[in-house]
């Protein structure tokens, strides 16, 4: 069994995307690059390893 994990991140927009990885070629993970296009205004992330069902309820 895998212990659940999860993990809020807040800061400068650039800063999380630069981290995430801004481009393809960046990417640390597999089209994470796609989140950093996203990133506006004030936000955080949040990452699990929880399955959605659990972390929706």
């Amino acid at each position: 069994m895998v212990k659940e994990s999860q993990w809020f991140y807040f800061g400068k927009n650039k800063v999380m995307a630069v981290a995430l990885g801004r481009c393809i070629d960046e990417d640390h993970r597999e089209n994470l690059h796609r989140v950093s296009e996203r990133l506006r205004g004030q936000c955080g992330l949040f990452f699990t390893n929880a399955p959605k069902e659990k972390v929706l309820t």
